[in-house]
């Protein structure tokens, strides 16, 4: 982190670097990211993950359910990525009626994590920042990882 940083953490559950520049609004049951000037903005809520599916599946169901209300039209292809440390990803883009969209969702131990942002067709630079900021999220306090399959059910 760098002196233009700072770090903010949802309670135990994870924590991000952000922008000295941006502000978090708590919205109850999501945050919402926002830079000073209010221009463009990030959204992160947190959800129990599910014990009857894989932790691929969860993140991508997550960002195909999310898509769908945003009326993205078809299937919404999303890259998935699991580390050594028990953290799933996945991540996409797909455009809407309203604009361009970027979905990112994360799980580990019981919990999700879902980024969205959005852009008018002609500006996608949130977008980017959107992914930066989820490519930075990290858990505080992660359990230690169990030797079980890398994609086994309920693999939490």
């Amino acid at each position: 982190m760098t002196d233009t940083h700072e770090t903010w953490s949802w309670g135990e559950l994870f924590e991000i670097d952000l922008p000295l520049d941006w502000e978090v609004r708590d919205l109850e049951d999501a945050v919402e990211i926002c830079p000073v000037s209010g221009v463009g903005g990030v959204q992160l809520a947190t959800l129990d993950a599910p014990t009857d599916e894989a932790p691929s599946a969860a993140v991508v169901g997550l960002i195909e359910r999310f898509a769908a209300t945003r009326g993205a039209a078809g299937p919404i292809p999303a890259d998935v990525e699991q580390d050594g440390a028990g953290i799933t990803r996945a991540r996409a883009r797909f455009d809407a009626d309203d604009g361009r969209w970027v979905a990112c969702a994360a799980t580990w131990s019981h919990h999700v994590v879902l980024l969205t942002a959005f852009a008018r067709a002609e500006d996608a630079r949130m977008l980017l920042v959107a992914e930066g900021l989820f490519d930075g999220l990290r858990p505080v306090d992660m359990p230690h990882a169990r030797e079980l399959p890398p994609d086994a059910p309920g693999d939490f």
